[in-house]
């Protein structure tokens, strides 16, 4: 649940019917900035857990293929491709977090 407690409450102006308006905005301006930020915190976060889970299965593979242990083998194509899509994913995921969460203005 968010904490909206930092957030001023909304100041009625009766006689002035602008101001209501403005003031209503400014607000809704403040909440929406701070729901932007904890969505990005949120899939940062996701993005990063995502890429380290992802860097341990490939390291587990490459350990698994260069000692050859219980059995396991893979063809050299087959290897060398997963790790060009990990590292194609691991830019294309960092290039995605960080230009969401550095929006250029």
């Amino acid at each position: 649940m968010p904490d909206f407690g930092s957030i001023k409450p909304l100041e009625v102006h009766e006689d002035d019917p602008v101001a209501n308006a403005e003031e209503r905005q400014s607000n809704q301006d403040d909440l929406d900035r701070k729901q932007d930020r904890e969505h990005r915190e949120k899939f940062a976060h996701r993005g990063w857990v995502t890429i380290i889970i992802w860097l341990g299965f490939v390291a587990l593979l490459i350990i698994l293929q260069g000692f050859k242990a219980w059995g396991f083998n893979l063809d050299d194509s087959i290897v060398l491709t997963i790790i060009g899509a990990t590292t194609a994913s691991i830019i294309g995921m960092h290039v995605v977090v960080l230009n969401y969460l550095f929006p250029k203005r």
